[in-house]
């Protein structure tokens, strides 16, 4: 029986950065990842849930985050970025400097998706616009909704930080946003089922944004930069579609996944994913 008593959490902050060098797209950013939260194919948060802060002080950030604690918890950063001098991630909040990792809470379960630039100088933009609408599906009722929480309720304790571009890599931007949270959404947005509802975990879904990226001929590659734990939540809702001709199959196969054994590794690439059970999930091509 599924817990109704599971809770969810949403933070998502667009930093576009002073007039100087503004980045328009990170509005576009905060709404398209707002919409694709709402809808089936990112679990059916409701509204109330989600906490959206445009152009943010560090304070209001971190009394954000620490209010955001719930068994499950996305936070998603987008705006300007750099990597100091110790290696480490940094976000730019206006005039002030934040970093990654501070934007994780006290959840037993957390996401945090950024999509700024790390490169080792002062941000920056470069240009590369994307060159697809996104495209969003919505259902009646929400079966997606409970499978997202049984899945909450099921998973291992665990933290990801994920970040849109490899240390000391530009992340590109344009008026529609970023290429990164667009390719992730384009990607998101277009898994399906080949029967009943299935989903993919964030390991699993930036495996093939990373694919999109090369192919639309952008360096980006997204990394997992902070793993703690075993973090099995779902990213992403596969759907069933009686129109699947265009679709590459995906098989995800059966791993042990252990109970709350929490632990800290630290990689810069993407690292190994595992599901419980058998799913095939079908991958619309662009």
């Amino acid at each position: 029986m599924i817990n109704q008593n599971v809770t969810r959490k949403a933070v998502l902050i667009g930093c576009p950065g002073l007039p100087d060098n503004y980045l328009p797209g990170v509005v576009t950013d905060i709404d398209n990842v707002m919409q694709f939260l709402l809808s089936e194919k990112g679990g059916a948060w409701y509204e109330s849930a989600i906490t959206i802060l445009n152009d943010p002080t560090v304070r209001k950030i971190e009394h954000a985050i620490k209010r955001a604690v719930a068994d499950y918890t996305l936070v998603y950063y987008a705006g300007h970025g750099l990597t100091n001098h110790y290696s480490q991630s940094v976000l730019c909040v206006g005039n002030d400097l934040l970093l990654d990792w501070k934007l994780l809470n006290a959840s037993l379960r957390q996401l945090v998706v950024v999509d700024a630039c790390r490169e080792y100088i002062e941000p920056g933009i470069s240009g590369l616009p994307p060159d697809f609408g996104i495209e969003y599906e919505y259902f009646e009722g929400s079966p997606a909704r409970a499978l997202f929480d049984k899945h909450i309720r099921m998973s291992p304790h665990g933290k990801l930080i994920v970040h849109g571009t490899q240390v000391g890599a530009v992340a590109d931007e344009g008026n529609d946003g970023g290429v990164f949270t667009t390719a992730l959404l384009h990607v998101s947005t277009r898994l399906k089922a080949a029967n009943n509802l299935t989903y993919a975990p964030i390991d699993l879904v930036l495996k093939h944004v990373a694919r999109k990226l090369a192919r639309d001929g952008s360096h980006q590659i997204p990394c997992i930069t902070y793993r703690e734990g075993n973090l099995q939540m779902p990213f992403a809702i596969g759907i069933p579609s009686v129109d699947d001709s265009n679709a590459t199959t995906i098989v995800l196969r059966k791993r042990n996944v252990p109970q709350h054994q929490p632990q800290r590794n630290v990689s810069n690439g993407l690292l190994g994913w595992g599901i419980l059970g058998v799913v095939i999930l079908l991958l619309a091509a662009d």
